[in-house]
């Protein structure tokens, strides 16, 4: 961070202050038995997720009222447990790893078992349209109808492509992406607190401090592209921060480098902000060696950014344009929207909004306690130094309440009187680090700006990074004030376990407070019937169905008119290509229509629509966020009606391909509709199985010609050297970051493998090197301990059933009642005529 200036020294503000060394975390000798507490942990963890599914079983089968409040329960297990670890006075690095990882894993494997199967975000589905692009044509770059930026910007759809040819399902592979990069995220967090601070408690508690961001369940657990972007980019400062002091810095920035080209290739936004908050620090760090190296890492960065997004300009600009129009529209206009209601009106419960309101002002009490902390560190620290100047420093009086820390209501009851009396160690003065406290300061004005649709949805996004370092902060001063604490009898431990137990409990509502504001209402946490324009509640099977439909019996390519759900499906699962508007033309217009003219047919031949996706269910009511197709369709909220939607059967020239139930697929093509040619590719044929062999055999020959080279050598001696310079942790994000870019490399090579390659090679590699397989195997063999298996079996087997119930309840709503629908004889099948397909 900007803040730092050396691993063994406490972190400060970039101006030079005397600093005494950190005391290092070191367990008591009675500590307790690691595997004893990761074991307790992780069934709480397993508690939480059993908890979390029962939830959706119950939304799913009608509990509204009862399954929102064990969805809430469940997250708040995991959270308590994982905080209750990290505050143990005898915290061990292994229990800190393992409860930091269960707050990265297990919130998102939380939030997945809503449905299994499907990815029911339509940014996860915008995302699935250019994965599913770069799956079936074995390239980068093909043009996205909807959100064009995201193929050129490629790195989480690259690593999932690598896992998918690895031989792992697309859902699977998805997942499996998300959930690296959240360990990416959560172990570079902890790991760069723990540098900067000198304890790896305050690294645990700034991951504990950074889960209560808002958006850390929810957007951060999407498979979206600042989902891996975002941990890399934190490794890449991690690795700056670490490199600034040491005698050989080459491999720190070698691994920045390459976590800074993976983030240039995978999020614009995230980019951007990486290598402005590194010119930042160049300017603001103290030291010639240290100012210098981290000018190194913005050059890097900038250099990267820059050159990837002038390639991309045209599509930024684009993208980001629409944008800043509607901040500016809204700030102009004086949009706004009523606190704790959705788009058509619906109120969420009262629980929910004092958790929400508890949330937003303990978050916005702890930026002001380190905005005061700050600014009277600041006035003292200029007092001293003009009595210094005047010759009379040792007349100075000490301040009577000098904030040396982040001081905890301890006052609050008299049951805390004792601790509050207790003398404090002669401990250096906190002054927490200015910039980090001013980046802080504007997540109260984020949470303000909320009231304003675009506004809130911009500022919970950037409250991901914003939290960044409010966490540092927490962290930092949570681990002083435990320090500073003397010795205490038995009488004052109690009250100080009291302590922490309130603490727990309020920090816990805090996190279920911060995750209830990220994820929205209970309808966009919890399964249930479908609502319309809801995202995952309007992903129902009857739109499944169509859908599927579509992906068979419509030509891919084709333009096609739907709503915002219809169009993200459409276009992810089917592969056509939806259309909004182009030209000044409109194509809500088409459906708010009270009849259909000339004025109509005109402006479908000018939008060149083949195909309108009609779903009745849209005059059920107000779309819930806020509108069918998109923001602005309409000047005000407007219900669209049974005439509106069912006109399209009676106008001469469309006839209906597909019907079943509520929705209608309807060809165009009577009206004289021109079909342009489909914005498509052909698709790449699959390497057979012989090539696959061959190809696998030489890649293994391949590994083992050059292990026996002197190149084994130089690989395994710069692989140590970084794993001794930045740790495991870090090692782990440039080894993410690695693949991401060889993947890139290889889709742009137009390479794509199968499992059968990977496969052959490896066995080419363990039959050469049979002794030292098997020599690893007993190895590994005599190290296990039957305590050990019988405690994994014990938490995999209930958390494997209950991921497997999720996905069972789950299957009849995705497939089941899909497939019925499909091969309902009463139901409207047409396929069409396949189209000329460009080269």
């Amino acid at each position: 961070m900007v803040s730092v200036e050396m691993a063994a020294a406490p972190w400060r503000a970039t101006w030079p202050a005397p600093a005494l060394p950190t005391q290092p975390d070191v367990p008591p000798p009675a500590a307790k038995s690691p595997f004893a507490v990761v074991w307790i942990l992780l069934l709480w963890q397993t508690a939480g997720v059993v908890v979390q599914v029962l939830a959706m079983y119950l939304a799913r089968h009608g509990a509204v009222g009862a399954a929102p409040l064990a969805s809430a329960c469940a997250v708040a297990i995991t959270f308590a447990s994982a905080l209750r670890v990290l505050t143990d006075a005898q915290l061990s690095r292994a229990a800190r790893n393992a409860a930091v990882v269960c707050l990265g894993v297990v919130t998102t494997v939380q939030w997945r078992v809503a449905d299994p199967l499907l990815f029911t975000g339509l940014d996860e589905q915008l995302h699935m349209r250019t994965f599913r692009d770069i799956m079936l044509s074995h390239s980068l770059f093909q043009p996205h109808p909807q959100l064009a930026v995201s193929p050129r910007y490629p790195g989480l759809e690259a690593v999932t492509a690598l896992l998918h040819q690895l031989g792992l399902p697309v859902m699977v592979a998805a997942v499996a992406t998300v959930l690296a990069a959240r360990v990416a995220l959560v172990l570079a967090l902890s790991d760069a607190v723990e540098h900067l601070t000198g304890s790896y408690r305050a690294g645990g508690l700034a991951v504990a401090a950074y889960s209560m961001s808002a958006q850390f369940i929810f957007f951060n657990s999407q498979f979206a592209y600042q989902t891996l972007a975002l941990p890399l980019a934190l490794a890449s400062v991690a690795f700056v921060a670490r490199m600034r002091w040491v005698d050989k810095p080459g491999p720190l920035i070698l691994g920045a480098t390459v976590c800074l080209l993976a983030v240039a290739v995978t999020h614009h936004v995230t980019s951007f902000l990486t290598a402005a908050f590194l010119a930042v620090w160049a300017v603001a760090q103290r030291g010639k060696p240290a100012k210098r190296r981290v000018f190194y890492g913005a050059v890097i960065a900038t250099v990267t950014t820059t050159m990837w997004a002038i390639v991309q300009w045209s599509l930024l600009r684009v993208y980001l344009g629409p944008i800043a129009d509607d901040l500016t529209t809204e700030v102009t206009g004086g949009f706004h929207r009523t606190p704790f209601h959705d788009e058509s009106g619906e109120v969420e419960p009262v629980w929910e909004r004092l958790l929400m309101l508890y949330y937003a002002v303990a978050v916005t009490s702890v930026v002001s306690a380190l905005m005061l902390i700050s600014a009277r560190s600041i006035l003292r620290r200029r007092s001293e130094a003009r009595a210094e100047t005047a010759g009379d420093v040792a007349d100075v009086p000490e301040p009577r309440h000098a904030p040396s820390m982040l001081r905890l209501p301890v006052a609050v009851t008299a049951c805390f009187s004792v601790l509050k009396r207790l003398p404090r160690r002669n401990s250096q003065r906190w002054e927490p680090a200015l910039l980090l406290v001013l980046m802080a300061a504007t997540i109260p004005v984020l949470f303000a700006a909320r009231v304003m649709p675009t506004w809130g949805s911009i500022g919970d996004r950037f409250l991901t990074f914003l939290f960044l370092p409010l966490s540092v902060l927490v962290a930092d001063g949570a681990v002083r004030w435990s320090r500073e604490l003397p010795e205490l009898n038995f009488a004052q431990q109690n009250q100080l376990n009291l302590l922490r137990r309130v603490a727990i409990l309020l920090a816990t509502g805090v996190f279920v407070g911060g995750h209830l504001m990220g994820s929205g209402p209970d309808w966009a946490r919890l399964p249930g019937p479908y609502l319309v324009s809801a995202d995952g509640r309007s992903m129902d099977a009857e739109t499944l169905a169509a859908v599927h439909w579509a992906a068979k019996g419509l030509p891919a390519g084709s333009r096609i008119g739907a709503d915002r759900v219809g169009a993200v499906l459409l276009a992810a699962e089917a592969g056509e290509w939806p259309v909004l508007q182009a030209d000044h033309l409109y194509t809500p217009e088409l459906y708010f229509a009270d009849k259909w003219d000339a004025q109509e047919s005109e402006a479908l031949r000018q939008l060149h629509l083949r195909y309108l996706y009609v779903d009745r269910r849209f005059a059920d009511g107000l779309p819930r966020l806020g509108s069918y197709f998109y923001k602005g369709e309409r000047a005000g909220p407007q219900r669209l009606t049974q005439a509106e939607l069912t006109k399209f059967d009676h106008i001469p020239g469309i006839r209906a391909v597909y019907r079943h139930g509520p929705i209608a697929i309807y060809d165009t093509g009577g009206l004289g509709v021109e079909e342009l040619p489909a914005q498509w590719y052909r698709e790449a044929r699959p390497m057979g199985i012989p090539a696959q062999v061959l190809i696998g055999l030489l890649a293994g020959l391949a590994l083992v010609a050059v292990a026996r080279t002197r190149a084994r050598v130089f690989i395994i001696d710069k692989a140590k050297s970084l794993h001794g310079a930045a740790g495991s942790s870090l090692t782990y994000a440039v080894g993410l970051s690695a693949v991401c870019l060889m993947s890139v490399l290889m889709l742009l090579a137009h390479v794509w493998l199968g499992p059968t390659v990977f496969l052959s090679a490896a066995l080419v590699v363990l039959l050469v090197n049979r002794r030292w397989f098997t020599s690893l195997l007993s190895n590994t063999a005599a190290k296990l301990r039957w305590k050990w298996i019988i405690a994994s079996i014990v938490v995999a087997v209930p958390l494997a059933a209950a991921i497997a119930e999720s996905a069972v309840d789950a299957y009849p709503g995705d497939v089941t009642k899909v497939q019925s629908i499909l091969d309902d004889p009463s139901a409207v099948h047409i396929p069409a005529q396949q189209p000329v397909v460009n080269p």
